[in-house]
Formats: structure tokens, C-alpha cells, sequence
């Protein structure tokens, strides 16, 4: 816990010493998601991807003129189209933290590459088929 602390006391010193400005950004998007199956006596595991919503919003914090942390938060639609008109439709929270690098002057061109890992959790889900809709068991 100790650690926790003196790396966010750190981070919070180097980015209050370059002068460092906070960015909320929201952003909206398609998400393509596709889902491959691994189990004893399927022979037939052909899916397609499928096209779902992609909401949140990410925090800019500039920690130097070009490296940039950029935590986030978003509420994702997953799942595949599979064989025989099945679907699977899963909903997920994610929490991406990337890092970035942004190359020239802040307000003018700039070209930025980044990052990072992502925590997520299926929070609900549903398989339909042709005449059925079941609920998925998260957990």
C-alpha cells in the first residue's frame, strides 16, 4: 500500500512541476468483437464478427511536454455471430491505462502513439438462437 501511495505522490509531483494541464475527453466508436470457442466435441466452431457500441471517456494527465498518462473508462457490446444464426452478446466494462507519446506543440499537428494494459469485466451477456434467448452466467 505503501508503494501505491509514493508512486501517486511521485506521478502527482512530476506532473504538478511540468506544468501539466487535465484533458476529459469522451469518446463514442464502433467496436468489432469477434469469440473463439475451445471445448471437447465441437466440430463446427466458425464465428463472425459482430458490431456493438463502444462509450466512455479517457483522463489526459501530461506528466512532460510529450508523455502523457491516460486512464479511461468505457462501457463496451461484444460477442460473435456464429453458425446457424446464433449470437452471443456480452457487455463489458473496461478500464484502459495508456501511456502516450505526443510529438510536436500542444494545439498544433500532432502525431501520438501509446500504450498500456486494460482491466475488464463482463457485466452481463445473452446466446440467442433461432428461437430462444438465454441469459449467460458471468462469474
Amino acid at each position: 500500500m505503501k508503494k501505491i501511495i509514493l508512486s501517486l505522490v511521485s506521478v502527482g509531483m512530476i506532473s504538478t512541476a511540468a506544468n501539466a494541464q487535465l484533458a476529459i475527453a469522451p469518446e463514442l466508436g464502433l467496436n468489432l468483437a469477434n469469440m473463439a470457442f475451445k471445448y471437447a466435441g465441437v466440430t463446427d466452431n466458425t464465428t463472425s464478427m459482430k458490431a456493438g457500441l463502444a462509450i466512455g471517456a479517457v483522463i489526459d494527465f501530461g506528466l512532460t511536454d510529450n508523455i502523457y498518462l491516460q486512464p479511461g473508462l468505457f462501457y463496451l457490446m461484444n460477442g460473435c455471430n456464429g453458425t446457424g444464426g446464433t449470437s452471443y452478446n456480452l457487455n463489458t466494462i473496461q478500464i484502459p491505462v495508456n501511456f502516450e507519446y505526443k510529438t510536436g506543440k500542444e494545439g498544433g499537428n500532432r502525431f501520438f502513439f501509446g500504450v498500456g494494459p486494460y482491466l475488464a469485466y463482463n457485466i452481463s451477456g445473452t446466446f440467442k438462437d433461432a428461437t430462444t434467448s438465454t441469459a449467460v452466467n458471468i462469474g
